[in-house]
């Protein structure tokens, strides 16, 4: 497959008539690279089979999913991610949280979750040790997870192998 440079990139949307899952049905992986100016991938919300999630050095992009503004996002009924197994993400100096401003997003399949120099990811809502496996970090990104109200990150201490 050929790649295309699309560096200055902000938003990926479909129209209503023609929605992500209908074009894109069957899509199982997405890799996205050097996307500098992406601020969010609110897109891969609605592409049901989607296994694997990779994103690298998408500099800008402060969450994966963002619903403050998009009414698609938001009103959301059905779970999120209901097959991704593989969250990859990787330089992404301004990313912050997985999600925010997403009301019940999970990731109920996800067996491996890889961060790697996403020094500013503070947070990983929704990531339950359901299916878990492993998540690869780096000690020093360990050690800066903000502990949360509802013990997850002690939940997810057995999970993680240090990659530096």
């Amino acid at each position: 497959m050929r790649h295309r440079r699309v560096r200055h990139l902000e938003t990926i949307q479909f129209r209503h008539t023609t929605a992500a899952h209908v074009l894109l049905p069957a899509l199982r992986r997405i890799n996205i690279l050097n996307c500098f100016q992406l601020k969010n991938a609110n897109w891969v919300l609605h592409l049901p089979v989607l296994e694997y999630l990779e994103l690298h050095y998408c500099h800008d992009m402060e969450t994966i999913l963002d619903g403050r503004g998009d009414t698609a996002v938001e009103d959301r009924r059905t779970p999120a991610f209901p097959c991704l197994k593989t969250l990859a993400v990787h330089g992404m100096r301004s990313l912050a949280c997985l999600c925010r401003g997403v009301p019940a997003v999970s990731f109920p399949a996800l067996e491996i979750l890889e961060v790697g120099q996403c020094y500013a990811l503070r947070r990983v809502d929704g990531v339950p040790p359901l299916k878990l496996r492993e998540i690869q970090g780096s000690d020093e990104w360990w050690q800066q997870l903000e502990r949360e109200e509802d013990g997850i990150k002690d939940a997810l201490f057995p999970y993680f192998k240090n990659h530096t």
